[in-house]
């Protein structure tokens, strides 16, 4: 008989089909999950660092700023094992630019770049983008290409690094197919999500132009107290501040000082700007909003306009009768000039206006004077000497002590006599013309 055997007729089968593609065990699977995890953070990290610098750039203000020093100096820093220390060279940069808040003020700030070490020069002209509500704390940037390139540079090659160093773990997978879409997802979504807040921005500022284009005009104030470059970044939400009644402008009040955000300053001083054309026939209730919410160093621009067009208003309220022009307008002038002699600015012509429409001495409440006394004979002290200014105003302390004793104050009376035992403002630096 010729039969085949069995296994003669039988097909043998590719042997592809015959061999199954290899699966990564349960290290190789841990080895992944750790490059996947590790890929995304830094995907998003590099996605953040985009959509801040996309920030800056979109409401930041652009400033030229000039390198005044370029320290270079040891410092040691933690080692590598616990209780050791090693020394490190820090390169250091000193850029000072314009305050657009104080106009003839500048801002100072040292930024650790080494990269900016091996081009610039002391002297050299360098662009800085300033954050338009920033923290006192927060730095500016140095917007030089080097210097922006630098952190996506950074972030970047160690990206691509960490993505050269996981292929050997994504061999035998198609998972790197879904890891691209992914790591290209991760990258994204911080850019996107960032609009967000700035599209918002957007259609609020297009309603707070709306809402500000039927105030009335006050040009002896804009020139005066001109609305700040970051005055669009803070939206009304909605209110109108001269229309608005007392308990939304509280309500708004309550929102700027909830959280301690950036912005709360520029935001009361946004407000309070707006108020005084609200409030532009009634001298007292201005110079009650002023007075009210403590000593905002922003605020300067607005209390000199008020003093300056508002020092002969008279009133005196029936209520409570600690509220007149004198220890208001007194009070006022006194945060004034010490603002003005602590910034090295001293005009003694504010108080001497005061002085002779017999406002300071004409106020009821000692403690008022008293500051006002000590912030004038900072101001005097600062052209005369101390001897000098104490001298020039002793008349005014003697005239406090003797209404003291007429009124039978002697709480008043002994806070007269100790009233050089408060400090008198001085100027922090060199005297301004």
């Amino acid at each position: 008989m010729n039969r085949k055997h069995p296994l003669h007729r039988a097909k043998l089968a590719p042997e592809s089909a015959s061999v199954p593609a290899p699966q990564p065990g349960g290290d190789s699977r841990a080895l992944q999950q750790g490059f996947t995890l590790a890929l995304l953070i830094s995907a998003l990290l590099l996605g953040w660092l985009i959509h801040d610098r996309l920030r800056l750039f979109q409401s930041g203000l652009r400033l030229e700023g000039t390198v005044i020093a370029m320290p270079v100096s040891d410092e040691r820093i933690a080692g590598s094992h616990p209780g050791s220390t090693r020394q490190a060279t820090r390169l250091d940069v000193i850029v000072q630019v314009p305050d657009p808040d104080h106009p003839g003020q500048t801002l100072r700030f040292r930024e650790l770049t080494p990269v900016l070490h091996l081009w610039v020069e002391t002297g050299q002209r360098l662009p800085v983008l300033l954050a338009p509500l920033r923290r006192a704390d927060e730095p500016l940037l140095v917007a030089a290409p080097a210097q922006l390139a630098l952190p996506f540079v950074l972030a970047g090659g160690w990206l691509l690094g960490l993505w050269a160093m996981s292929r050997a773990a994504y061999q035998h997978s198609e998972r790197p197919r879904r890891l691209y879409v992914l790591l290209l997802a991760a990258l994204l979504l911080p850019p996107l999500i960032g609009q967000l807040p700035v599209w918002r921005a957007q259609a609020a500022r297009a309603e707070d132009q709306r809402i500000e284009a039927s105030w009335p005009a006050w040009p002896e104030l804009e020139a005066a107290a001109p609305r700040p470059w970051w005055w669009s970044q803070l939206s009304w939400q909605g209110m109108d501040p001269l229309s608005a009644d007392p308990d939304a402008i509280a309500r708004h009040r309550q929102r700027l000082d909830a959280g301690g955000r950036p912005g709360q300053a520029q935001g009361h001083y946004k407000l309070d700007h707006a108020l005084m054309l609200r409030e532009r026939a009634d001298p007292q209730a201005m110079a009650m909003r002023l007075s009210a919410g403590g000593t905002r160093s922003g605020h300067l621009p607005l209390y000199r306009f008020y003093l300056d067009h508002f020092l002969d208003a008279r009133w005196q309220s029936p209520h409570n009768p600690r509220n007149n022009d004198r220890n208001l307008m007194t009070e006022l002038a006194a945060t004034v000039i010490y603002m003005e002699v602590q910034a090295g600015r001293v005009t003694p012509a504010l108080a001497e206006r005061l002085l002779a429409l017999d406002k300071v001495q004409g106020a009821d409440d000692a403690e008022t004077q008293q500051r006002f006394v000590r912030a004038y004979c900072g101001a005097l002290q600062a052209v005369h000497g101390r001897a000098l200014a104490r001298e020039m105003v002793q008349p005014l302390i003697s005239e406090g002590m003797a209404a003291a004793e007429r009124r039978g104050d002697h709480a008043a009376l002994r806070s007269w006599q100790d009233i050089w035992s408060r400090a008198v403002p001085e100027p922090s630096g060199a005297l301004q013309p």
